[in-house]
C-alpha cells in the first residue's frame, strides 16, 4: 500500500521520536530540531 507517491517516503522510530521522512526532509527535521530542542538534549546525551 504505497498511497503516498512522492510524499512520506519512510517512517522510522527512533529514540522514541516519530520522525517522517518526507522529500523535503531536511526542512522538516531543522523545523522539528526547533520546535523540540528537548529531543536534541536527550541526543546528546
Amino acid at each position: 500500500m504505497h498511497v503516498f507517491t512522492g510524499g512520506i517516503s519512510k517512517v522510522t522510530l527512533s529514540n522514541g521520536n516519530l520522525r517522517i521522512k518526507l522529500t523535503h526532509r531536511g526542512a522538516v527535521q531543522r523545523e522539528r530540531r526547533c520546535r523540540n530542542p528537548d529531543y536534541s538534549d536527550f541526543s546528546n546525551q
